[in-house]
């Protein structure tokens, strides 16, 4: 089972989630009601490494150029005319 939360395809898999699931028999005996059951019991333990602090800064600050670009572009349309 596995998911992600990156932002770009260059963190994917920097963090994972290890459920152990303890008990005899193999692994095709383990169904998604254990995998669930044991996430639940919060037998999982989180390991990884944090994304370098410039490429967070870098995301953010394109962020806040996208958002000052459409500002920028809707500003006519916000704006109500003033007569005058």
């Amino acid at each position: 089972m596995a998911a992600s939360d990156a932002h770009s395809i260059t963190t994917v898999g920097r963090a994972y989630t290890e459920v152990e699931i303890s008990g005899e028999g193999s692994k095709e005996d383990i169904g998604y009601e254990d995998v669930i059951e044991t996430i639940k019991d919060g037998d999982t333990a989180i390991y990884g490494h944090r994304v370098p602090i410039y490429k967070s800064a870098a995301h953010y600050v394109k962020a806040v150029a996208r958002k000052i670009s459409y500002f920028v572009r809707t500003l006519n349309t916000k704006i109500p005319f003033i007569k005058t």
